[in-house]
């Protein structure tokens, strides 16, 4: 799903088959960039304290995370899970031994 920035003015959303998660501008309504991820995003979560956006991708059964300030990729976690319909990234895993 869609998220927006703990602050509201940006929206990020996985684009699928594009590969790439779009970060749209919610004042002017345009695109401010396209982040690649893994193949075949499905699902973003902001995290709770809406410095981190994970995607879990259902192609590559991995998760990028992306710095919100950056827009940068910061890191890419292999899942344990392989089903495509991966919908709750909050409390999914442990991500405590991984620099993000």
């Amino acid at each position: 799903g869609m998220d927006f920035s703990k602050d509201g003015k940006l929206l990020f959303s996985p684009l699928g088959p594009a590969n790439r998660v779009a970060v749209i501008d919610t004042a002017t309504k345009e695109v401010k960039d396209y982040i690649l991820v893994g193949q075949r995003p499905w699902h973003g979560e902001l995290s709770p304290d809406g410095k981190k956006y994970y995607v879990a991708n259902g192609l590559t059964n991995d998760m990028t995370v992306i710095d919100v300030d950056s827009l940068e990729r910061s890191i890419e976690i292999a899942s344990p899970i392989t089903d495509y319909d991966v919908v709750e990234i909050r409390g999914l895993m442990d991500l405590s031994g991984y620099e993000m």
